[in-house]
């Protein structure tokens, strides 16, 4: 018999976490900056914050992925930019997941497509798997008449299987795709945040990436490798060996996909070499180090203790 819940006992854990995760950032901050008093400073903008700010809701945990997407607390980040990356990232990312599954035959929720047939398209909702396809067309802004016609050719097209008929199936849920692509990009550099720290997070390079966020011309594409472009292994962090025109980079997948990140020691102009290369030889197989998966706030390289 399972023990019963207590929304106050996980209320209390996650205070406790909270304040662990702070004190931790604060002991790892002063590792790379001279510092005053115990600060915590936000990974995504770097603004610091005593630990007053936890208590006053300014310090957030940030899901990594997000929870909608089976991601759970990793960091502390600033409320201002959690909020920030949940506006502006996390429905595409839930609608490029919706895609990705879909295409795979392993939905995880229904799809929101167009389905053109028969001289008139409607709006539908689809779900399937590696054998069968089933279309809801009870979405609203449909035309009832047409509506109507099309549940009439499909229930002749049921009763005459032999007959052929043809029909286009294409998604309409306003995917933006930049915008997912830089969710995960973001959900990546925390996953290396969580488990390098600061040291990792203060490279210029690192640092410029982070900040080109927020750039509405910044573009995502040539770090996110997306399930079907290879395969990918599920939460794995790897320091990349082979090929050598790669090594020292990070790679960070998700499963869904996987993301290059810049090493700390790698020069510019390889990692933008090596990433070009990359996306024209996408067949390359890479090797390299594993690394654990961060559980929480690890910063390693800043406390490595």
């Amino acid at each position: 018999m399972s023990p019963p819940e207590y929304p106050g006992a996980t209320l209390k854990s996650n205070v406790h976490r909270r304040k662990a995760w702070f004190d931790r950032g604060a002991r790892a901050l002063k590792s790379v900056a001279a510092v005053d008093g115990e600060i915590y400073a936000c990974p995504i903008c770097f603004r610091g914050f005593s630990s007053d700010a936890l208590g006053q809701g300014l310090l957030t945990e940030d899901h990594v992925p997000p929870e909608s997407l089976g991601g759970r607390p990793l960091v502390l980040s600033c409320r201002e930019c959690n909020n920030r990356a949940g506006h502006a990232f996390e429905s595409h990312m839930e609608k490029l997941d919706a895609r990705l599954a879909f295409n795979r035959g392993q939905p995880r929720r229904p799809v929101r497509m167009k389905l053109r047939a028969w001289e008139s398209t409607l709006r539908v909702m689809a779900r399937g798997d590696d054998k069968t396809l089933t279309i809801d067309l009870g979405e609203r802004g449909n035309n009832p008449a047409d509506r109507d016609a099309h549940l009439k050719h499909l229930d002749e097209a049921s009763r005459f299987p032999l007959r052929k008929f043809e029909f286009q199936m294409s998604f309409d849920d306003q995917l933006d795709m930049g915008a997912a692509r830089k969710g995960w990009l973001r959900s990546a550099y925390l996953v290396a945040f969580a488990a390098f720290g600061y040291h990792y997070a203060i490279h210029p390079q690192v640092r410029r990436l982070v900040e080109s966020l927020q750039e509405s011309g910044f573009r995502a594409d040539n770090y996110v490798f997306l399930d079907g472009e290879a395969s990918l292994p599920a939460n794995q962090i790897l320091i990349l060996k082979d090929p050598t025109w790669l090594e020292g980079h990070i790679s960070i997948s998700f499963g869904r996909c996987a993301i290059m990140l810049p090493g700390r020691r790698t020069p510019d102009p390889t990692f933008e070499q090596g990433l070009a290369r990359l996306r024209d030889n996408s067949e390359t197989a890479i090797h390299g180090r594993i690394i654990k998966w961060p559980r929480g706030l690890e910063l390693r390289l800043d406390l490595p203790d």
